[in-house]
């Protein structure tokens, strides 16, 4: 009866599932919210080897088990897996045929063209439907438990791979590799990440390519063990032999303290309960955020800020530490600004100052207008105004011009007097006003609002 529990339960995952080709990239949602294996880690893996027929030495067929169990559980156990591992290989040869190609081209896109024609030359050669290789039917349902949330039973699949003999492929190590490490810090379980960096390492042992997968178990350990963790287990791969991309993570010169908190940023912001940002975010750990920084210096430089643009500069690229976390920060904001979010701007930006990051001009600037431009917000946007000339800045006409409109849109005279008021303010701070230029940013705006703004103005 359990046997048969299980293989429905596999079944409808199996069918449901989207594979996980991009699960280093791109994870999709349930990666994030549906662990909640806290107690994985407590019941990982006490296994008493069974008594197995051992694959022949090509990995190709099925194969037999004792009668021998795992020490600990009769529900989830060696003979379910292979009751499991037969009824995938007689009933399911389509879907697992086509995750053995995905398994094969991941292997090929990493430049480990020997390690794909050993495992899946027969699927090339055979005129007639090839057994799929052992690695591939175990790592399909490894796949499909972590994709459903079942890590535990994902990693008593890996260990009945190990204890029969199978050799996980690079692909196997990577997935096993990744979900852990994204399951730890979605259920903040320090126990699933110390398993990520067990794997992880076992992984360079056997002396497979590491790939990226490496990012996401540096995000675990920051997110949820200290900085002396993160420091020992840096020494320990690099002893290995293993030295992450230096464009990604350089080992000699990263500031340890920022990449942390970069990547605890990163994790947030990925698990915002905001679906559309999150799509936003993820697609950042695709493409990264190249773009997006460039338009931060780039206006920098446009609107005479060369020191903080060169300090910024200097910090990200000649450091190498990565993005400068007040960049990362102004990024966040401004996607959320572009989504038309504007609380969730000011939300990373109050983020930002607890963090104890001082914004830059623009940051001040793309914060200021989104402020200016939302009624709700508008107190904000004064508040954000005064501290930032307060702290020695001096805002574009952009960025007064929007809080100028903020007092002209409310269309009352008590407004009008406090626009007048605040004008002075910044005269008092050495802010001149150039009526030209804010002309040139209402452009465009209907004609009675550029009125009541060039009145404030002028009354000064």
């Amino acid at each position: 009866m359990g046997k048969m529990v299980a293989l429905r339960s596999l079944c409808r995952s199996v069918r449901s599932v989207a594979f996980n080709r991009q699960l280093l990239r791109h994870p999709p949602r349930q990666h994030y919210s549906s662990y909640s294996t806290g107690a994985v880690a407590r019941t990982l893996f006490n296994i008493s080897p069974p008594t197995a027929k051992h694959l022949s030495s090509d990995d190709y067929g099925s194969w037999g088990l004792g009668s021998r169990r795992f020490s600990h559980g009769k529900s989830f156990d060696s003979a379910t897996i292979q009751h499991l591992f037969n009824h995938i290989q007689e009933e399911m040869p389509d879907r697992l045929e086509k995750f053995a190609f995905e398994m094969h081209d991941f292997l090929m896109k990493e430049g480990l063209e020997e390690e794909a024609k050993r495992l899946f030359k027969p699927l090339f050669v055979q005129k007639k439907r090839a057994k799929v290789p052992a690695v591939a039917v175990l790592t399909l349902m490894m796949n499909t438990y972590l994709s459903s949330g079942q890590t535990d039973k994902a990693l008593k699949v890996h260990s009945h791979m190990l204890a029969t003999g199978v050799s996980p492929s690079t692909y196997t190590y990577t997935l096993l590799v990744a979900s852990l490490a994204i399951a730890a810090t979605s259920d903040s379980d320090p126990n699933l990440i110390r398993y990520a960096k067990k794997y992880f390492l076992e992984m360079l042992d056997k002396g497979m390519k590491a790939n990226k997968v490496y990012v996401r178990v540096f995000e675990g350990i920051a997110c949820l063990e200290t900085k002396e963790e993160l420091r020992e287990f840096l020494e320990l791969i690099k002893a290995k032999g293993f030295v992450p991309d230096p464009d990604t993570f350089d080992l000699e010169r990263h500031d340890l303290e920022d990449a942390i908190k970069g990547m605890k940023l990163f994790h947030d912001l990925e698990n915002t309960p905001d679906m559309e940002m999150q799509r936003i975010f993820r697609d950042w750990r695709i493409h990264g955020i190249q773009k997006q920084a460039e338009n931060v210096f780039h206006a920098l430089v446009a609107h005479g800020n060369h020191d903080e643009a060169r300090e910024l500069y200097v910090k990200q690229f000649s450091e190498r530490c990565g993005h400068h976390m007040v960049v990362m920060y102004t990024c966040a904001m401004e996607a959320y600004i572009n989504a038309g979010k504007t609380k969730g701007a000011l939300e990373v930006y109050q983020h930002m100052l607890a963090a104890e990051y001082a914004p830059c001009s623009y940051t001040y600037a793309v914060l200021i207008k989104a402020l200016a431009a939302d009624p709700s917000f508008f107190g904000d946007a004064k508040k954000y105004f005064l501290e930032m000339m307060d702290n020695g800045m001096r805002p574009n006409a952009a960025t007064y011009t929007a809080v100028l409109e903020g007092f002209a849109r409310q269309e009352d005279k008590a407004a009008a007097e406090e626009g007048k008021e605040f004008v002075e303010v910044m005269m008092r701070k050495g802010i001149v006003l150039d009526a030209k230029a804010v002309r040139k940013v209402l452009r465009g705006r209907p004609e009675p609002l550029v009125t009541r703004v060039m009145d404030i103005i002028s009354s000064m």
